[in-house]
């Protein structure tokens, strides 16, 4: 049986030896005990900030350097900008103070726990009448207007600092932790993904969570960070049905008869098929792998069959709807720069919000005969794409280059940066974006406020190109997608192209002997048909068409159209065919009984051929309505 794990204990290195340990960072200007950060060597070339002076004179020489430790490391991975520095030396000043009045024997920050520190601090600022909580407006998936509390910006200034020295002092492997930066451990993602973290603390089972650690360990090196956040999701909420079960769950534990209890458990927290189905799936290969690789005691049998699994509910495209870019596009010279260039070429080049978010400056290129390239990297396929863009977006793009250049210089690599010279986050473009359509009251064909995702772009420009009579072939390269299946998403029927099908269906028409003729012209409500009608056609019958020219000599059996070869007709003249036959019966049968020979004769060739028409038509097109 293997053995239980159990959670290891933080490593920390004694506080003189880690002291040293982070003096060894900071070296020349950083080294230090009073900066002037209109001095950085961070600074652009030719950028003037004027003196921003900070002094970190606390009696303890180890604090000391634990606070120069995290601001270099903040302002050196560009999480703080020095173009910014102005209001984070202000923070972090407040920091010092409070430190020097409230906690002067303080000997380094992991003296005390993090709450304690914020509680601390907390208590100090209000009791100096300068504590400044912010409301926060945001937009929710409904495009509603919410607002949240935001704590004082220098509580979550001393708790970043806090977080860069406890990381700092903490000697375990990285996959030994809690808490993963997955940079350090070799994964690839996106400059605009600020979601770099695996949060394992949320599985309160220590087994499963040492378990899971070890398997999220090896799925990172052959699974992209994305997948590996949906499973440790999954595996959470593992974790919290286990934790509500009456008893204790060991490995040994998870048979059948659990597994059928967490199919039951999952109807009521995952409504979806296809969120179960995930959920459902990725337990499955969890517990197979680990059963496999012996880590942990679960049993060697398959415990999720497919009979479990919910049939996946396959998802149409969701282009935007064409009002609704109206809408946006009449509106959007007044959305503020970067975002109006972002949403131009977004609408043209259906890229990916992370591909876009990460545009490097000097992505255009341009061949021999003077067109223009776009040059990007795919995060999800892990390789760089080439598109052709029209002569006006690339001069678009060309003027978003020249503001970067003349704020930032040559040291800013970005197309679209953010106040901090790095790629906007993916969530601040979807919230300006929504922010912006109910601003401009934005709304759908019901008259709702529309929400817009950032990948309902690719779809419309994937759709619109289909459409377009592009090959899909062409498309997929486009797109840059890997193999053809994945273009095949956008090539959907909707259900306009339905009822264009539908329409054509019924259109086609019959003869007097109930044979199928294909007419080009025949085609409901289109442009051909009316011109056909008018021009061309001797008269629109009440039950069909006629098919002599105008041009041609006079009709040579007037009034007799339902025995004569010109007669054309088709489904959506059902109920009046119909209708005729049953009155022809009834003159038959009058003619019958009064002996009218010549009646009788006239009458049963158009009952035969009603007959012949409308078993055509029903054969041909069944269950199809028909009106009078």
């Amino acid at each position: 049986m293997t053995p239980v794990v159990t959670a290891p204990a933080i490593v920390l290195a004694p506080l003189e030896l880690s002291s040293l340990q982070l003096e060894t960072y900071l070296t020349g200007y950083w080294s230090a005990d009073q900066w002037d950060l209109g001095e950085s060597p961070l600074l652009p070339p030719g950028k003037v900030l004027g003196h921003i002076f900070i002094a970190f004179d606390l009696s303890s020489k180890t604090l000391a350097t634990e606070l120069k430790y995290a601001c270099w490391r903040k302002f050196s991975e560009g999480r703080w900008s020095p173009l910014a520095a102005r209001s984070a030396m202000s923070r972090v000043r407040a920091v010092i103070r409070f430190i020097k009045q409230e906690c002067p024997d303080t000997q380094s920050l992991l003296e005390r726990d993090l709450a304690e520190w914020l509680s601390q601090f907390r208590a100090y600022l209000e009791r100096e009448g300068v504590l400044r909580d912010d409301t926060i407006a945001y937009i929710d998936q409904t495009q509603n207007i919410r607002h949240y509390l935001n704590a004082d910006s220098r509580l979550s200034t001393l708790s970043a600092i806090y977080r860069t020295v406890l990381e700092a002092h903490d000697l375990r492997p990285e996959y030994e932790r809690d808490v993963w930066d997955v940079r350090k451990m070799g994964a690839t993602l996106s400059p605009a993904d600020q979601s770099y973290r695996l949060d394992f603390t949320q599985i309160s089972q220590v087994w499963l969570r040492q378990t899971v650690k070890r398997y999220l360990r090896y799925r990172l090196a052959i699974q992209s960070l994305s997948n590996a956040k949906w499973t440790l999701l999954i595996m959470n909420e593992f974790s919290a049905f286990l934790a509500q079960r009456p008893q204790d769950t060991r490995p040994a534990d998870v048979n059948r008869t659990l597994i059928v209890e967490y199919i039951a458990y999952l109807a009521s927290k995952r409504p979806t098929p296809n969120a179960r189905l995930q959920a459902l799936t990725q337990l499955r290969l969890f517990l197979e792998t680990c059963a496999r690789e012996g880590w942990a005691d679960f049993p060697e049998k398959r415990l999720i069959f497919d009979e479990d699994l919910p049939r996946k509910i396959k998802a149409l495209p969701r282009p935007i709807p064409e009002d609704v870019l109206d809408q946006l596009n009449r509106h959007l010279p007044s959305l503020s720069e970067p975002y109006h260039t972002m949403l131009v070429v977004l609408q043209e080049c259906g890229m990916r919000l992370s591909e876009l978010c990460a545009l490097q400056l000097d992505c255009l290129t341009q061949d021999q005969d003077g067109d223009w390239f776009l040059r990007y990297f795919q995060w999800k396929m892990k390789k760089e794409h080439v598109i052709p863009i029209t002569h006006d977006l690339a001069a678009i793009i060309q003027i978003q280059q020249q503001a970067v250049q003349a704020k930032w210089g040559a040291p800013c690599a970005i197309l679209f940066p953010n106040e901090r010279g790095r790629p906007l986050a993916k969530y601040r473009v979807t919230q300006t974006l929504n922010r912006f359509a109910v601003e401009k009251d934005i709304r759908d064909a019901t008259g709702h406020l529309f929400r817009f995702k950032a990948h309902a772009f690719r779809h419309t420009v994937a759709t619109r190109m289909l459409r377009s009579g592009v090959k899909q072939h062409h498309v997929q390269k486009y797109l840059g997608h890997e193999s053809p299946e994945m273009t095949l998403v956008y090539a959907q029927i909707t259900d306009q192209d339905l009822k264009k099908a539908f329409q054509e269906y019924r259109a086609l028409a019959v003869d007097i002997t109930g044979k199928m003729v294909i007419t080009d012209q025949l085609k409901v409500d289109s442009a051909d048909l009316q011109w056909f009608k008018k021009n061309i056609m001797a008269q629109a019958l009440p039950h069909g068409f006629c098919a002599l020219p105008a041009i041609a000599e006079p009709c040579p059996v007037p009034n007799a159209c339902l025995t004569c070869a010109n007669f054309r007709t088709n489904a959506s003249f059902l109920g009046v065919l119909r209708a005729e036959l049953a009155a022809t019966e009834t003159l038959i049968h009058t003619a019958q009984a009064n002996n009218w020979t010549r009646q009788v004769e006239m009458n049963d060739r158009v009952a035969v051929n009603l007959h012949k028409i409308i078993d055509s038509l029903e054969i041909s097109c069944p269950g199809i309505p028909s009106h009078p």
